[in-house]
C-alpha cells in the first residue's frame, strides 16, 4: 500500500511574498503618476521607470493595470479609515461632531489626500461608464467644460492670459 500524499499548503502569490514596504512604494508611485497623468497617460512603462524596474517585474505585483488602479484605491481608502480608527471615539453625543471634524482634518491634512482625489477624478474622467455624465454636466453648465476636457487651444489661451496679466 502506498502512503496517501500529503495536503499541500496553499501556495502563496509573489505579490503576498514582496515585502509589503516594495508593494506600497509602487502603490504610492502609482497614485503619483496616475493623478498627474491620467490612467491612459500613467502607462506600466512609466511607472516602471519611476521605480526603477523593468516593466514585466510588475506584473509580479498586479496581474493588470487594471488591478494596480483597483489596488490603489483599496489601499488608500485602507490608509484612510485607518487613520480615522486612530482617533479615540467620542465618548458622548455631543462629541460626535468635534470627532467627525477632527476624522476630516486629519484626513485632508495628509499629503496622500490631494494625489488620491486627482486620481479618482482621473480615473472617473477616463472611465467609459462615468465620462459620459461628466459630458453631459459640462452640456448643462454644472461643470464647466474647460474643467472636464481642455483642448490645446484653451490651455494656449490661458498661458497667454497668464502672461498678459
Amino acid at each position: 500500500m502506498g502512503k496517501s500524499p500529503k495536503p499541500r499548503a496553499a501556495r502563496k502569490s509573489r505579490a503576498d511574498a514582496e515585502p509589503p514596504a516594495r508593494r506600497e512604494e509602487v502603490l504610492e508611485t502609482a497614485l503619483t503618476l496616475v493623478s498627474e497623468l491620467g490612467v491612459a497617460g500613467a502607462s506600466l512603462r512609466k511607472l516602471a521607470a519611476e521605480l526603477g524596474i523593468s516593466q514585466p517585474s510588475l506584473y509580479h505585483y498586479f496581474p493588470s493595470k487594471d488591478a494596480l488602479v483597483s489596488a490603489v484605491v483599496e489601499y488608500c481608502a485602507d490608509k484612510m479609515l485607518a487613520s480615522a480608527l486612530d482617533l479615540p471615539p467620542p465618548q458622548r453625543k455631543e462629541d460626535i461632531p468635534r470627532f467627525a471634524m477632527r476624522a476630516v482634518v486629519d484626513l485632508w491634512s495628509t499629503e496622500r489626500h490631494p494625489r488620491f482625489v486627482r486620481f479618482m477624478f482621473v480615473v472617473a474622467l477616463e472611465s467609459k461608464r462615468t465620462a459620459p455624465s461628466f459630458s453631459a454636466s459640462s452640456k448643462n453648465g454644472s461643470i464647466p467644460a474647460s474643467r472636464c476636457s481642455p483642448t490645446p487651444s484653451d490651455v494656449t489661451k490661458r498661458s497667454a492670459q497668464n502672461c498678459a496679466t
